[in-house]
């Protein structure tokens, strides 16, 4: 987990997590429609998700968040963080895998993604990693159970 946090120390970004996707590149995604908004119009090409079992948010990032939520916006986290960032123009940067917002140079640098769905990927809700699976050095690796 340090390799990964002294590698993006000196990245200004709102939110750094993974997996960072469009509502186009993952329609059908289970958690989309628990999105609450109270005082905002966000269209569908707007919205994004992300997996965030790891996550770094900036302090202006915090603010914003508890302002909104405060006032009422809600959702799954995975959800609702992204879109509101990426509302607001927030920098929102992937910390590997592949896709728009993983930085030139670190595409599946702390996690791999086999497909566009991530199903077998090295961050991914399920299956369960197996112990006979081969496990590379500085890799994040979800679920672990």
């Amino acid at each position: 987990m340090e390799f990964l946090l002294d590698y993006f120390s000196h990245i200004d970004a709102d939110l750094l997590t993974s997996r960072v996707r469009s509502f186009k590149e993952d329609k059908y995604w289970y958690w989309w429609n628990t999105l609450r908004l109270t005082n905002k119009r966000i269209e569908k090409d707007k919205l994004l998700a992300s997996f965030n079992p790891i996550y770094r948010l900036s302090g202006k990032a915090l603010i914003l968040l508890n302002k909104c939520l405060s006032e009422g916006d809600g959702g799954h986290n995975e959800v609702i963080i992204p879109t509101l960032l990426n509302y607001e123009n927030y920098k929102i940067l992937d910390f590997g895998g592949r896709g728009n917002f993983v930085p030139q140079g670190s595409e599946d640098k702390f996690y791999l993604c086999e497909d566009d769905l991530y199903i077998w990927g090295t961050m991914r809700h399920k299956p369960s990693f197996k112990e006979d699976e081969i496990y590379l050095p500085n890799m994040l690796y979800h679920p672990v159970k």
